[in-house]
């Protein structure tokens, strides 16, 4: 029999996340669940289209959960076809119709840039990440100098400073030997100072647009707790921008450092649609400690 508790019951992602419909879904494999809270969770009759939601409110834990289709379509599961093995479940979901969204250059990039960024933390050594959490200019610096120059260079692209007044710019070059930005970064120290630049990030033209911060705020499951404030406003900056301009596209990423107890780093991050809603639904990127 097919349990879980907590990761995709199909491609063992770490975690389900809440799509806009209030469902369960898998960011990798589109997988979407309902009725989490009880013994057995059902797979729902059709595969998810990536739109997902902060999830500022309790979310039930689950625990040794089985896995159901639906029994009527809807989010009842059939207790009599427990799915009993990973391959029967796979044959279900090979049985159902994906929606018609293409992932765009944008989401790529941005999971190409999250899966990069995340992999340079992991090499450092916990020393050289003091930086981070010694002064808002050795953070800037070590992003300048060290992190976002191998970033781009993982990417395939070179990278710049300064570049139109954007703290950095990864790029390729066209045919003529003109950069052309793929991926706009703003690093900005102050959390709760951002806005200015997911405003500037809005008005450019790239296929990524990501800003870098830090916060000592917390991430806790309230709709009025600590960090989730701020990002709802950038949220709804992005879908302004969005409801204004015909033509706004790409992705928005945001990328938070924290500092936790016993001198844990953890970066968190999330990628909104050209929309407004979650493309990759806020979850830590990496942790490390500092040594």
């Amino acid at each position: 029999m097919v349990f879980s508790d907590g990761e995709c019951p199909n491609c063992s992602a770490s975690h389900l996340h809440l799509n806009t419909s209030d469902l369960l879904e898998c960011p990798s494999c589109h997988l979407v669940c309902a009725g989490m809270d009880g013994l057995v969770a059902t797979v729902m009759p059709f595969r998810g289209a990536g739109n997902f939601r902060f999830e500022d409110s309790r979310v039930a834990k689950f625990c040794g959960t089985a896995f159901a289709p639906s029994k009527t379509g809807g989010v009842v599961a059939d207790d009599s076809k427990l799915f009993m093995s990973t391959d029967e479940l796979r044959k279900y979901l090979a049985t159902l119709s994906r929606p018609r969204t293409e992932r765009t250059q944008g989401q790529d990039l941005a999971r190409r840039f999250f899966k990069a960024f995340e992999k340079r933390i992991s090499d450092y050594e916990g020393s050289d990440l003091q930086r981070i959490a010694t002064s808002n200019t050795q953070r800037t610096q070590f992003y300048a100098s060290s992190l976002l120059p191998r970033v781009a260079a993982d990417l395939g692209m070179v990278h710049g400073k300064e570049e139109f007044k954007v703290d950095h710019v990864a790029a390729r070059f066209g045919r003529n030997g003109y950069a052309i930005p793929s991926i706009y970064v703003e690093s900005e120290n102050s959390f709760s100072g951002a806005t200015h630049e997911i405003r500037k990030l809005c008005s450019l033209n790239s296929p990524l647009r990501v800003l870098i911060t830090f916060t000592q705020k917390p991430f806790t499951p309230e709709p009025a707790a600590g960090a989730y404030l701020q990002l709802r406003e950038w949220q709804a900056i992005i879908r302004e921008h969005h409801e204004g301009n015909e033509d706004f596209r790409g992705t928005v990423a945001v990328i938070v450092a924290r500092v936790e107890k016993e001198r844990r780093l953890t970066f968190t991050a999330c990628a909104f649609h050209k929309t407004g809603d979650l493309a990759w639904p806020l979850s830590v990127l990496v942790e490390r400690v500092l040594d």
